[in-house]
């Protein structure tokens, strides 16, 4: 299958950085609302709320009707909610904790609907477009790491400067969502979204299969073979799709749901640790987060790569999908998913002590970080490859993104404890 076009990828990794930047930048100005509320137990509220209002809505939405038709309400509807929450925080002068943490739950919700629309639509127009929503993942994460160390540069180290720093954050991330908004109406008239919602590549499928549906089957001419009942919405139907779903991606979707499980173990509750270690030194705080960013980003990339431009050494690496849905070639990638548990000692000894230069901390994290953003991407990908409708690529995506946020609260609850075993 030959790559997407340039411009497309282009599009859907803006519309994937569009996807967690209102977070980023949530949790970016934690100091400002400290500030606002000190004492308060804030930094819990804020993440909780958001965590499992996205849950929430991920699994609601995972409920109801697969229906491609509803890709470009859901988008601009999720896009449009926290663009709003991002300007009410811009312009309120002092929001009260209550409203901070319903704001957060709605950007938890527009969060989830904007996923639940653009993963099944990157993966039905083409593959590597899956790759390309999870590298603007990556690349909201470096923006917000470019923006913080450029306001720490900029602003006062003060009160003051520090509300200076949030109004950056919600003011960027206003205008990264109105260029969101912009993408997926021009990905929309590019054709790749069609008048019923679904891609160029779901039309030419329905169109083979209503050419196989004049053949005959097994001899029998399909009009007088027995019929699908396609009218059973019951919800004991819906949860026999998922389990039967779930059976076939089960490889990917426990890896997914794993790897974040780790990863969120360590960070940032274990690297909160590292400073201290090294000494109080607040750049070497937004460096090190930096470090993860940027990994992050580097491993996505490279599976999004390796997807979009294949090769021997993609043929190599990535798992492949057989013609009747089989998973071929996933040891490599579950063999460094678990090769992965090493991270546990060597955070262990970074927190004690035991590593010492700042550089190989750094590293550390960069690689703990890249290797996570690649095994997660390759998943995400391969996951949707292994159906072959739009319906059931949707139900797909929902297992493979409930996965991951369970894997995400489940790692930060996890990371609490762990990091007082290592302190």
């Amino acid at each position: 299958m030959p790559p997407p076009p340039p411009p497309l990828f282009g599009l859907f990794v803006l519309l994937g950085t569009g996807i967690l930047f209102p977070w980023n930048a949530v949790i970016s100005s934690l100091d400002y609302f400290l500030l606002l509320h000190p004492g308060s137990d804030l930094a819990f509220s804020i993440g909780t709320s958001y965590t499992w209002a996205l849950l929430g809505t991920l699994v609601l939405l995972s409920l109801g009707k697969a229906d491609p038709g509803t890709y470009t309400l859901k988008t601009t509807v999720g896009y449009v909610t926290m663009g709003l929450v991002l300007l009410t925080f811009s312009l309120a002068p002092a929001p009260s904790s209550s409203t901070i943490i319903l704001l957060c739950v709605l950007v938890g919700a527009g969060d989830a609907l904007v996923q639940a629309a653009l993963f099944p639509l990157a993966a039905s127009i083409h593959p590597a477009l899956s790759g390309a929503v999870m590298l603007g993942n990556g690349t909201s994460g470096v923006l917000v790491s470019v923006l913080k160390i450029l306001c720490k540069a900029a602003f006062p180290q003060n009160d003051e400067g520090t509300r200076m720093e949030s109004r950056v954050y919600f003011g960027v991330g206003a205008a990264l969502l109105c260029g969101c908004l912009w993408a997926i109406s021009r990905v929309r008239r590019m054709g790749y979204i069609g008048r019923g919602g679904g891609g160029a590549l779901v039309e030419e499928i329905e169109r083979a299969e209503i050419e196989l549906a004049s053949l005959t089957v097994g001899g029998v001419p399909s009009d007088s073979a027995p019929k699908q009942q396609d009218d059973d919405t019951s919800m004991a139907a819906l949860f026999r799709t998922y389990r039967s779903l779930l059976s076939l991606a089960l490889l990917p979707t426990l890896t997914v749901f794993l790897t974040f499980v780790l990863t969120l173990s360590l960070y940032p509750g274990v690297t909160s640790l590292f400073p201290a270690t090294f000494g109080e030194n607040g750049w070497f705080a937004v460096t090190l987060a930096t470090a993860f960013n940027v990994g992050d980003w580097g491993g996505r990339g490279a599976a999004s790569l390796l997807v979009s431009r294949g090769g021997r050494v993609a043929e190599w690496v990535l798992p492949a999908v057989g013609r009747s849905g089989e998973l071929r070639n996933f040891g490599k990638v579950a063999g460094l998913g678990a090769v992965r548990l090493v991270f546990y000692a060597l955070f262990a000894m970074a927190a004690r002590g035991a590593i010492r230069d700042s550089l190989g901390v750094m590293l550390l994290v960069f690689v703990m970080a890249g290797t996570s953003g690649f095994v997660v991407t390759t998943c995400m990908v391969v996951g949707p490859m292994m159906v072959d409708d739009a319906e059931k690529k949707e139900r797909v995506n929902s297992l493979l993104l409930v996965a991951l946020f369970l894997g995400l609260a489940v790692g930060v609850t996890l990371g609490d404890g762990i990091k007082g075993v290592m302190a």
